[in-house]
């Protein structure tokens, strides 16, 4: 198992969202409660303005319950963006199963001809997917900035969004133009880092 298989993905979450081993089913409804009000409050007053009492209020229980679960605030707004996004696991298991660098290297094992290049899994949708997790990595850190009162933490994704679009792909595309023929028709087809899920043929 990969570190990036589903498997690990979905046990990583579980870590995050508060989950302990051998929990029973009626402590993980509780924890589920309080994830789902948890989210729900971030979401519509943010970070700062989330008050753990209307959370604990809205999940039907006492405030100090919510404490037993997550140790803290943060921990409880880390739990509840974790919650949030194993919802969306389900579309990306396929793609995932391997990460970029793992699914080029077995490409490259099998030989490719002269003049072909990867174009199936994550670079069915994005021609750099490696840049598209880089670039989603810092404004993940630049959100979480944000959250906590810090938004000066977005300069630094605005920054590196702007490197890898006007320098880094640019160079790169140009290179694989030049050596491989059928380059500019993919170009036209795939977007350079952020997947659209409409017009690809």
């Amino acid at each position: 198992m990969n570190d990036w298989s589903p498997e690990n993905i979905q046990r990583l979450f579980d870590e995050a969202m508060g989950s302990q081993p051998g929990e029973d089913a009626a402590r993980k409804r509780t924890r589920l409660r309080i994830l789902k009000a948890a989210t729900e409050h971030f979401i519509r007053f943010g970070y700062r303005k989330a008050s753990v009492s209307e959370i604990a209020t809205d999940a039907g229980v006492a405030k100090g319950t919510v404490y037993l679960y997550f140790k803290s605030k943060n921990a409880l707004m880390v739990a509840a963006i974790s919650y949030e996004k194993v919802s969306q696991m389900g579309a990306f298991q396929d793609l995932m199963a391997k990460p970029p660098h793992e699914q080029l290297r077995a490409y490259r094992k099998t030989k490719p001809e002269p003049g072909h290049f990867l174009k199936t899994g994550l670079w069915a949708w994005s021609r750099h997917p490696n840049y598209l997790g880089e670039i989603g990595f810092w404004w993940g850190i630049g959100l979480f900035g944000v959250a906590a009162g810090v938004p000066w933490t977005l300069v630094g994704a605005a920054g590196i969004t702007l490197l890898f679009v006007t320098i880094s792909v640019p160079l790169i595309d140009a290179r694989m133009n030049r050596r491989r023929a059928t380059y500019a028709d993919h170009c036209r087809r795939i977007p350079a880092i952020f997947p659209l899920w409409y017009g690809r043929g």
